[in-house]
């Protein structure tokens, strides 16, 4: 039980698509994407990995799963990631997300992000 993780995990499970990655019958890891109001961009919210299992593929899989989906509607994704975060940006670029904007403070004025787009495969 985390406060408030249950109360995100029923939102992104009702509104958003969810991509569960399992080892024994647990989950070890998860990416969710919810379309954006305006166009045809899902918004990639979270990919997250149980440390124990980072560096095995899990992530490479949930980001499969991502880009399949986005593909299947024709819509482009578009995330954020810390521009330190080297590992998540070797992933995105890895699987399409070709265009980077650095934004200087993007959510607070130490906090740097770029953000990243994939177009969806033709």
């Amino acid at each position: 039980y985390i406060p408030d993780g249950e109360h995100l995990w029923r939102f992104f499970v009702a509104y958003s698509a969810v991509f569960v990655a399992e080892h024994d019958e647990k989950i070890i890891g998860f990416a969710n994407v919810f379309r954006a109001n305006d166009k045809a961009i899902f918004l990639l919210h979270k990919v997250v990995v149980d440390r124990k299992f980072r560096g095995q593929g899990v992530g490479q899989g949930l980001f499969s799963q991502v880009v399949k989906e986005c593909d299947r509607h024709g819509f482009a994704c578009l995330t954020t990631v810390d521009p330190e975060n080297n590992s998540m940006l070797h992933v995105c670029q890895k699987f399409g997300f070709t265009e980077k904007e650095y934004k200087a403070g993007y959510y607070r004025p130490e906090e740097h992000r770029y953000v990243l787009k994939r177009y969806p495969s033709r």
